[in-house]
């Protein structure tokens, strides 16, 4: 039986093996469904980076995530996950944003920023108590402050 420890896959040569997060392995050429979400990224007329997520279809997978009720758990859990690429050649610092979830109570909200590939993301995840978050036609509007 093969080992299939860090060391023994990625040291050893177990070539069969992929790692998920390997960017360079494309298995398809084009997504098996449509997307779970839509999603834009503007500046306003103050200055202010403002992305806008809308949910397109209410899904399990990497964008809308919803935990099942257990027998421990009151309530059902979703989070809204995009991860969202900035404006090329953008270098500014944004601020914690302010977010509006159009009348949904979120319980947490997070604002991640990345480089990678020579471009600058932002990984946006907000979780509500209620199965309002996922639905079909929310939009979630992340406003981020440039901070000097």
């Amino acid at each position: 039986m093969k080992n299939k420890t860090f060391f023994h896959v990625m040291l050893r040569g177990q070539t069969s093996r992929i790692l998920l997060s390997d960017p360079s392995y494309r298995p398809l050429t084009e997504p098996l469904t449509s997307p779970s979400q839509t999603f834009t990224v503007e500046e306003d007329e103050e200055g202010r980076i403002v992305v806008r997520v809308e949910v397109l279809q209410r899904r399990n997978g990497p964008y809308t995530n919803t935990l099942p009720t257990t027998a421990g758990t009151p309530f059902r859990e979703v989070r809204l996950y995009a991860r969202v690429p900035l404006p090329d050649g953008f270098t500014d610092t944004l601020g914690f944003p302010q977010v509006d979830s159009s009348g949904i109570d979120l319980m947490k909200v997070q604002a991640k920023h990345e480089a990678w590939g020579g471009r600058r993301w932002v990984n946006l995840q907000a979780e509500s108590k209620d199965g309002k978050l996922a639905s079909r036609g929310t939009v979630v509007t992340y406003t981020f402050e440039r901070v000097e």
